[in-house]
C-alpha cells in the first residue's frame, strides 16, 4: 500500500470530491455532496467520513453516519455510503487506507456493525466489500417503486 495521509473531511474538500465523484459516476452532483457534508459536519459523523490526501491533494474520500438505534437495530452501527478515488489514485491502496481508518475511528466510537448497499452488478465495489471483510448482511433491503 501507497502512504497517504488521511484525515477527516472539511466543507474545503467539496469541490475536490464533487471532482473525483464526477470522474467516476460521468455525472456532476456539488448539492448532493453540499448537503451531505454539511450533515456530517454539524454531528458525530465528522469520524465517519474522511479523505486521503497525496502532497495535500485530495486523491479519494470515503463517507459514512454513525446510527445508535436507527431502523430499529440495537447495536451502534456505522453505514458506509459513497466512496471515491481518483482513477489517477486507482489499485493504490487508496480505499483500503480509508477503510482502515475509517474502521479504526468507529472501533474507536464503540460502533459494532458497518452496512453498505451495492449494486448487484458492481462487481470491482462487490469485491473490495469482500476482500475487506464484509459479508452479506442479515438484514434485508426491501424497495418499492412510487407512482
Amino acid at each position: 500500500m501507497a502512504q497517504f495521509v488521511v484525515r477527516p473531511m472539511q466543507m474545503e474538500d467539496l469541490e475536490k470530491i464533487v471532482q473525483i465523484d464526477a470522474t467516476v459516476m460521468d455525472v456532476r452532483r456539488p448539492d448532493y455532496y453540499q448537503t451531505k457534508m454539511a450533515r456530517m459536519l454539524a454531528g458525530e459523523n465528522i469520524l465517519a467520513s474522511l479523505v486521503a490526501e497525496e502532497d495535500n491533494q485530495v486523491v479519494g474520500f470515503i463517507m459514512g453516519e454513525v446510527f445508535v438505534g436507527e431502523f430499529g437495530l440495537k447495536e451502534r452501527s456505522a453505514t458506509i455510503d459513497t466512496i471515491g478515488v481518483a482513477p489517477q489514485h486507482q489499485r493504490f491502496g487508496v480505499a483500503s487506507v480509508l477503510l482502515k481508518t475509517f474502521f479504526s475511528n468507529m472501533e474507536k466510537a464503540k460502533i459494532t456493525k458497518v452496512y453498505s448497499i451495492v449494486d448487484w452488478d458492481d462487481w470491482d465495489l462487490l469485491r473490495f466489500f469482500q476482500k475487506s471483510g464484509f459479508i452479506p448482511a442479515r438484514k434485508l433491503c426491501v424497495e418499492r417503486s412510487v407512482g
